[in-house]
């Protein structure tokens, strides 16, 4: 903040705040302002100079919000009978989470989906059909720290596939 003939008492106060008079030019430090990515405007004033006012409409645009991105569940969607041509099933996973990083994919399993909204469907393909617990882990390809695993989510369907038992037989001459 620049000025020149301050007044020889009280402070100069910054959008509510209220700093000593140091001389000019002073800088300042504003506490407690919103993230929240838009314009703020600036009104500096003297406490006893009420007249001696400034005001710059959108000085700064303020950071974009800054809570973390959190995967908060997993859930279970519907899940596929074995195909007995493959022993492949599908698995469907509802993801909720807050605060996506904004790029990236969404990667459950080692799968990756475009970002949607929360709470937001996946359907896992091409898993195997074994009768075995799944582990699953969601998170996003631009923050691996934003990530849940639940262990054990569910069972995969029992192996399905179409044994050939052919039996030549005993063969005579």
């Amino acid at each position: 903040m620049v000025y020149t003939s301050p007044p020889g008492s009280g402070t100069i106060d910054i959008n509510g705040q209220s700093f000593a008079i140091t001389g000019s030019p002073q800088t300042e430090t504003l506490i407690g302002l919103a993230a929240d990515g838009n314009g703020v405007s600036v009104t500096a004033s003297f406490s006893d100079e009420q007249f001696c006012t400034f005001t710059d409409n959108i000085l700064f645009i303020a950071p974009p919000e800054c809570s973390p991105c959190e995967v908060i569940d997993l859930t279970l969607g519907v899940q596929s009978p074995c195909d007995p041509l493959t022993n492949l099933y599908t698995q469907e996973i509802i993801v909720t989470y807050s605060n996506d990083p904004g790029s990236g994919t969404l990667d459950v399993n080692g799968q990756s989906f475009s970002i949607t909204a929360s709470p937001q469907t996946v359907s896992l393909t091409g898993l195997v059909s074994d009768g075995n617990p799944v582990d699953v882990t969601a998170n996003f390809s631009a923050d691996l720290g934003c990530s849940l695993t639940s262990n054990s989510l569910f069972t995969a369907p029992s192996g399905c596939t179409v044994g050939c038992n052919a039996n030549a037989g005993t063969i005579s001459q």
